[in-house]
């Protein structure tokens, strides 16, 4: 909207990114000779602009960069969140619920929702590694009881046949 334009002009003028320069008669125009090249000028100067492009350029690639790098942040919380979501569900297959799996669980959900809105590599990081200890500690817990009950099974079942069974059969 115009109302909107006018916002906008006013923050670029604040900002020294654009200058006014009205005619005494405070109209905004420009003359040009018979090659074209602008003799007389009244309204905005954007030569500011183009005083501080590397200034524009060097900040353009700072915020390229924090957008990748909150990319690949944003990939690994969600390759730790969908891996402790596995072992979770590896845990409920071999009924092995209890409230420490429910607890992380629910951390995990808090602090997922937490990650979705945190705009800053630096604050990015740290969620992720929080996300990607918890997932190695629930590894490592999962992998020790499932190890626990596979020595308790195996010492359970003889696993060695009874009789005759390579012997030929008799009639």
């Amino acid at each position: 909207s115009a109302s909107r334009g006018k916002a906008l002009n006013r923050a670029l003028i604040e900002a020294g990114v654009v200058t006014m320069k009205d005619s005494p008669t405070g109209k905004r125009y420009g003359l040009r000779d018979r090659a074209g090249r602008i003799t007389e000028a009244y309204g905005f100067d954007l030569s500011p602009i183009a005083a501080r492009y590397p200034e524009f350029v060097r900040l353009a690639e700072e915020a390229r960069a924090e957008r990748a790098e909150m990319g690949r942040l944003r990939r690994r919380a969600t390759i730790a969140r969908k891996g402790i979501i596995q072992i979770l569900e590896a845990a409920a297959e071999y009924g092995l619920e209890s409230d420490e799996w429910a607890s992380l669980a629910r951390e995990t959900r808090i602090l997922a929702k937490a990650l979705r809105q945190v705009e800053r590599p630096e604050e990015m990081v740290i969620g992720v590694e929080s996300l990607e200890r918890r997932q190695r500690a629930a590894r490592e817990r999962l992998e020790i009881l499932l190890s626990s009950a596979e020595e308790g099974a195996s010492e359970a079942v003889d696993s060695a046949p009874l009789g005759p069974e390579s012997n030929p059969h008799q009639y």
